[in-house]
């Protein structure tokens, strides 16, 4: 029975495990934009496992506006599914867990419900300083209002006006941070130091004082002078150069700050936070920071090169461990729900109806996308809306892979320009995926979004645990491990997928298929297809491929065969003949009934 004092008492030495804590069941929750979740964890025999799971609106809005009022109606929720009381009648959280089984030992939690952090960029040189900051923004929920470069100037002409001429309009949208680079360590000083003046004025014209926060992330040997130029003027932090020599980054710290930032800006204001955070194990992390936390330990536990996709409401955000290499992209403002328009606006109503098997309105689309951002929680009703929804999706997270390629997803890629570097796991997570009507349809999303190449296993976060297990990791990393290899991924399969094109309807792919029952097996696919074979989840089979000499199963090498042994799930071995990159029909006919076949043959 854990030792800590409950909430219904006093609240100390809940935020860490003391010695002698005997941990056995915990409240795992997210509360995302539109829709919270929680879920009880308990020890179950000798290991632990999900027991029951509670969803509802995330209440920061009016007429809630307190964040933890969702967290109680879905704990309510698990109460009434497993009879256990875990809250008092004053709606407080029963800790610790009491000998006739009510309560729970505490309660760990993730948010993305806040808004967004909004930054202004400002460097020297767009290719150096600039694309460094620029890339540091991506580890949160951060949006750039803009982004300044002194070279930028006047289109290179340099007459004048400078940095100073591009803050004063970018200044009056009222970010909240300034995010200043510039210079190598030891390197350049008066453009630097003129950049920073110029931000200090346009500040100090503002009358905006503290109320802004200023990183400097540049030359470490302007540190002082730094500070006394915008120590008066702004809420001022200089953290390690982003860019110390012209061929290293170091974008650590800037990272780092910046989510503090969030967290403190953004975060600690969202109504309600305070009586969450107060019944918390652990600090609240932001869902990207939970679900990092449990790819990195899926990633080194297996030795697997894995991918995660997340398309939530408000965000889109791609983590993976590549090659060695960690790297995170959360797209802000790119989802399927509060932000649906913002992905329109990008691509383009083209792009986003090219997804969809049959002839549909630009305009009723187009209501409909807006409708959907005004009331993000509504569930589509027609079929038309969800491969809308669904089509948004793709795109959102294709502009997100856009981005993290550009990043750090590049290193490791195929030599043909586009092509995703060789992965061994993706998983998705989100509504829009977990929540599809079938699985065929969450894998098909992924596979044209993301567009995989040789083999991978494709798996889902079905029960939408997997930032809470991250979270939960701070806290009790067994009951996390034991509750990630239970309950956290539900497995779709094993794809495999050809790069290159070829003629519509030649053979790009024989493959021979032997189970371990001695049954065998034979098939070819043609150029341009997509082929489901059974293989259930916790089998394994011994798979013979033969590629023609127009295509690549990930090897390196067109026309170059292979015999391995891959695993089954929920829809078995996928064969995507479809080439890389993906070409879609040009005819607006051909297209359509080519969708309509892929999404048949996943069952969709």
């Amino acid at each position: 029975m854990a030792l800590v004092t409950g909430i219904e008492g006093s609240r100390e030495g809940l935020g860490r495990m003391e010695e002698g804590f005997e941990f056995e069941s915990v409240l795992v929750a997210d509360c995302g934009s539109t829709t919270t979740r929680v879920a009880l964890i308990d020890l179950v025999g000798d290991e632990f496992r999900l027991v029951a799971t509670g969803e509802t609106a995330t209440t920061v809005e009016v007429p809630w506006s307190r964040i933890s009022m969702g967290v109680c109606e879905a704990i309510r929720q698990i109460e009434r599914v497993t009879g256990r009381v875990l809250l008092s009648g004053q709606g407080q959280l029963v800790v610790p867990e009491r000998d006739d089984g009510s309560g729970v030992d505490g309660l760990v939690t993730t948010v993305n419900a806040a808004v967004p952090l909004r930054v202004a960029v400002v460097g020297l040189i767009r290719g150096l300083s600039v694309e460094s900051l620029l890339k540091a923004t991506d580890c949160s929920y951060v949006v750039v209002q803009s982004d300044i470069a002194g070279d930028d100037r006047a289109g290179g002409s340099g007459d004048g006006g400078g940095i100073a001429a591009m803050l004063t309009d970018t200044l009056r949208n009222r970010p909240d941070v300034v995010l200043l680079g510039g210079g190598i360590d030891g390197g350049a000083v008066a453009p630097v130091l003129d950049a920073a003046m110029d931000v200090a004025a346009a500040l100090s014209a503002l009358g905006e004082g503290g109320r802004i926060h200023v990183v400097f992330a540049g030359n470490t040997a302007l540190r002082t002078d730094i500070a006394r130029i915008l120590g008066e003027c702004s809420n001022l932090r200089v953290v390690d150069n982003v860019r110390p020599t012209l061929a290293e980054e170091n974008l650590g710290a800037a990272e780092e700050e910046l989510r503090r930032l969030y967290r403190e800006a953004k975060m600690g204001r969202v109504p309600g936070f305070g009586e969450l955070k107060s019944w918390a194990l652990a600090p609240i992390m932001t869902t990207a920071e939970g679900l990092e936390f449990v790819l990195r330990y899926l990633s080194r536990l297996y030795q697997l090169n894995t991918l995660a996709v997340d398309v939530g409401s408000a965000a889109t955000h791609v983590a993976g461990l590549v090659g060695g290499r960690y790297g995170s992209t959360v797209s802000a403002q790119l989802g399927v729900g509060y932000s649906i328009s913002h992905v329109l606006d990008q691509v383009g109503m083209d792009r986003v109806l090219r997804w969809l098997p049959f002839e549909v309105d630009a305009e009723e689309a187009h209501n409909y996308i807006l409708n959907k951002s005004l009331r993000p929680m509504t569930v589509p009703e027609t079929e038309e809306g969800l491969l809308l929804e669904q089509a948004a999706a793709r795109e959102a997270i294709r502009l997100t892979l856009e981005r993290a390629r550009s990043r750090w997803l590049g290193s490791g890629a195929p030599a043909d320009q586009g092509l995703m570097p060789a992965l061994d796991l993706i998983v998705g997570r989100g509504e829009v995926l977990s929540r599809a009507p079938s699985r065929g349809q969450a894998a098909l999303i992924l596979l044209d979004a993301i567009q995989p190449t040789g083999l991978c296993t494709l798996a889902l976060d079905q029960a939408s645990l997997l930032p809470q297990l991250g979270a939960l990791a701070s806290v009790h990393p067994l009951a996390a491990a034991q509750a990630v290899a239970g309950d956290g991924l539900l497995k779709l399969g094993t794809v495999i997928a050809v790069s290159g094109s070829g003629r519509i309807g030649r053979v790009a792919l024989k493959l021979k298929i032997e189970y371990d029952d001695g049954q065998t097996i034979r098939a070819e696919v043609p150029y341009g297809e997509l082929e489901v074979v059974p293989l259930m989840t916790g089998k394994r089979a011994v798979v013979e491929l033969r590629p023609s000499s127009q295509f690549d199963i990930g090897l390196g090498s067109r026309g170059r065969g292979a015999t391995t042994e891959v695993d089954g799930g929920a829809l078995g071995i996928i064969v995507d003949a479809r080439g890389r990159p993906l070409s879609l029909p040009g005819d607006g006919e051909k297209r359509q009934s080519k969708i309509r076949e892929w999404m048949g043959e996943l069952g969709s």
